[in-house]
C-alpha cells in the first residue's frame, strides 16, 4: 500500500489554495492536503504534524515565503519546498534556490503543471504528463527538467508547430522544430512562450546536437 503524502499549501489567496488542494486530491487518495494563509500558521501546524512537502507563496502576512524556507530547512530538513510567486525575478529565484527550495514557479501558472512539480518532489511516478503553458511556461518546464536531472523528452505544440526537446541527466542534448535542430530549434521553441506540452519520462535520443550547458543557453535567451 502506498504511503499517503502530506502536503501543506501556504498562500493568502484562499481561492488558489482551494484550487490546488482540490486538483491534487481529485481521483487520487495518495495525498493529504491542508491549507493555511500565512507562514506563521504553517509553522504552527508543522509543530503538530510532519509534512512531506510545503508549497508556499512568498508575499504573505507575517513570515514570508523566503523566511519560511529557512525555518523549515532548520527545523524540518526532510520536508521539501516549492515556492510560488506573482512577483518573480531572477534575484528572488536565486535566493529561493540558495535557501533550499525544490523548485520555483511564477504565477499565473497552470495548476496541472504545479501538480507535476509536486509529483516530482514526492517521487510519485506518472507515465506521462501534459497540459497548457502560459507566458514564460516553456522556459520554466525546461528548467524543471534540467534541475531534476531528468532523462526525458518535452513535446511542445503551438498552433500547427511542434517542438521537441530532449534531456539526458538534466542536460539539454537535442532539440527539433520543423527544419531546425540543435540550439536554433531550442531558441525558436523558447520564443513561443506558451502552448500545450507533454513530458515523457525516460525517453531520450542518442543524438547530441547541443553541447553547451543548459544554464549558459538559457541565460542567452533572457
Amino acid at each position: 500500500m502506498t504511503a499517503v503524502k502530506k502536503v501543506l499549501i501556504v498562500d493568502d489567496d484562499e481561492d488558489l489554495t482551494w484550487g490546488i488542494a482540490k486538483n491534487l486530491v481529485k481521483k487520487n487518495n495518495s495525498f493529504e492536503v491542508q491549507c493555511v494563509n500565512s507562514g506563521d500558521k504553517a509553522l504552527n501546524l508543522m509543530k503538530k504534524k510532519r509534512y512531506d512537502l510545503v508549497v508556499s507563496d512568498i508575499r504573505m502576512p507575517g513570515r514570508n515565503g523566503l523566511q519560511l524556507i529557512l525555518d523549515i530547512r532548520k527545523k524540518y530538513p526532510k520536508t521539501k519546498i516549492i515556492i510560488m510567486t506573482g512577483y518573480g525575478s531572477q534575484e528572488i529565484q536565486e535566493e529561493a534556490d540558495k535557501r533550499g527550495s525544490f523548485f520555483y514557479i511564477e504565477k499565473p501558472f497552470e495548476i496541472g503543471y504545479l501538480k507535476q512539480l509536486i509529483y516530482e518532489a514526492l517521487n510519485v511516478y506518472v507515465s506521462a504528463f501534459n497540459g497548457y503553458l502560459y507566458s514564460s511556461g516553456i522556459r520554466e518546464l525546461v528548467e524543471f527538467n534540467c534541475n531534476s536531472k531528468r532523462n526525458s523528452s518535452l513535446m511542445v505544440s503551438k498552433d500547427k508547430e511542434l517542438g521537441k526537446i530532449y534531456f539526458k541527466n538534466g542536460e539539454i542534448v537535442h532539440a527539433e522544430c520543423g527544419d531546425l535542430i540543435g540550439e536554433r530549434a531550442l531558441f525558436n521553441i523558447l520564443k513561443w512562450g506558451k502552448g500545450t506540452f507533454e513530458i515523457i519520462p525516460n525517453v531520450f535520443t542518442i543524438k547530441r546536437t547541443i553541447i553547451r550547458d543548459w544554464k549558459t543557453i538559457l541565460h542567452q535567451c533572457i
